[in-house]
């Protein structure tokens, strides 16, 4: 059995004008199922207190072997209690978890994922396993 991490999941993406609502957060939900969601006029907002809600996102870099990078990039952005990382969300459209480096590698905006936990270095090794 896995041992559970205490982690909250927020996860954010911006909607342009030209955008459809139904489709930014189809592609939220296509990596982050079963998770709360808010939309505004500009934004998708998803929420989590479960770390196995992340469990998409893993699984969809280890079978692509990204594990590396996801942890590298995690890595780089944390704190003593929380870490995020950008996922394209194109690809995140079709189920895929793409990282992103910077914001504008994503044409129509990224999806910012924070992670936030008591036990941050916990959660990234999270994402090396299966």
């Amino acid at each position: 059995m896995e041992t559970i991490i205490d982690c909250q999941v927020h996860a954010e993406s911006q909607i342009s004008p030209s955008e459809s609502h139904k489709k930014v957060l189809k592609a939220m939900l296509n990596i982050l199922p079963d998770c709360e969601y808010r939309t505004t006029h500009n934004t998708v907002q998803v929420h989590s207190k479960n770390i196995m809600d992340l469990d998409t996102i893993r699984k969809s870099m280890l079978s692509r072997q990204l594990s590396n990078s996801l942890r590298k990039s995690l890595l780089r952005n944390a704190d003593d209690t929380s870490t995020w990382l950008f996922l394209n969300r194109q690809a995140a459209f079709v189920g895929i978890a793409a990282i992103c480096e910077e914001a504008d590698e994503s044409p129509l905006g990224p999806i910012k994922i924070t992670l936030t936990s008591p036990d941050i270095q916990g959660v990234i090794e999270w994402f090396s396993h299966i």
